[in-house]
């Protein structure tokens, strides 16, 4: 199987919506990148304030609001095996707009 390391062909799901995404295209100021660090807020502060995972791609922190106990099991264990898995991260400016953690294998 060939390895995808570039994010901006890394489109996953039913073969419908990979075609629909790929004959879209990404919006305009979209960039992508693969992670290789993160950190996650385990408590948000201020309190008022939304906890956030953090990614650095293209040596930038980038953040996610409030993501899901999924979300953070998956990135987590990513970076727990990195021989094995990459995250690739689509973000605009500082923000993460979308994130896949792919396989190497």
């Amino acid at each position: 199987m060939k390895q995808i390391t570039d994010p901006l062909f890394a489109l996953t799901g039913p073969k419908e919506i990979v075609r629909e995404r790929g004959a879209l295209g990404l919006d305009a100021g979209i960039k992508s990148g693969i992670a290789t660090e993160y950190w996650l807020e385990l408590l948000n502060y201020p309190e008022e304030s939304a906890r956030s995972l953090w990614l650095n791609v293209d040596s930038q922190w980038r953040r996610l609001h409030s993501p899901n106990a999924q979300i953070q099991n998956q990135v987590e264990r990513a970076f727990s095996y990195p021989k094995l898995f990459d995250v690739l991260v689509w973000y605009q400016e500082e923000k993460i707009v979308g994130l896949v953690v792919h396989s190497k294998g």
